[in-house]
């Protein structure tokens, strides 16, 4: 996988575990509650993002990279409002029947179809399994869910 699939795979994959979050905060502690989370969690993990996907330590003498990763960051920031309205409209995760990894009106399928465009990858039915199971494992153990819930006692 080329360096720019990769990133773009790895954005993709943070907009869909934000934006997990932000369905589950609403239902826990309404708009607020999702408000607040994603005040306190959403730059930061753009910038973790970056941060751990661009060594920036050995830059030219003269590049600011400080000021790079925060037009990236800003540039990114865009990116996850667009991801989050597309995966908005999806009423269901996708784990519902058979086939739902290749359905786009669930989130998992959205993040499948998604990653193929980005990536050229169009109709590429293994990828989307693949994709759609990874994502629903990733879902399961990092227990989101959870500890969305755990920080949404606290603001309340």
């Amino acid at each position: 996988m080329s360096m720019k699939s990769n990133f773009i795979v790895r954005s993709e994959v943070l907009w869909f575990f934000l934006h997990m979050m932000d369905r589950y905060a609403f239902q826990t502690g309404g708009p607020e509650v999702r408000d607040a989370l994603q005040d306190a969690i959403v730059e930061n993990a753009i910038h973790g993002m970056l941060t751990a996907s661009f060594d920036t330590t050995h830059v030219d003498k003269g590049f600011d990279s400080k000021e790079w990763l925060d037009r990236m960051a800003d540039s990114l920031l865009e990116e996850f409002n667009e991801a989050g309205l597309d995966y908005s409209s999806c009423r269901t995760l996708g784990v519902e029947g058979e086939a739902d990894f290749v359905r786009e009106e669930t989130i998992l399928g959205r993040l499948g179809a998604r990653i193929e465009r980005l990536t050229g990858q169009e109709f590429n039915l293994e990828l989307r399994l693949l994709i759609w199971a990874t994502a629903l494992e990733g879902l399961g153990k990092s227990g989101l869910k959870e500890q969305v819930e755990k920080a949404s006692g606290t603001l309340r």
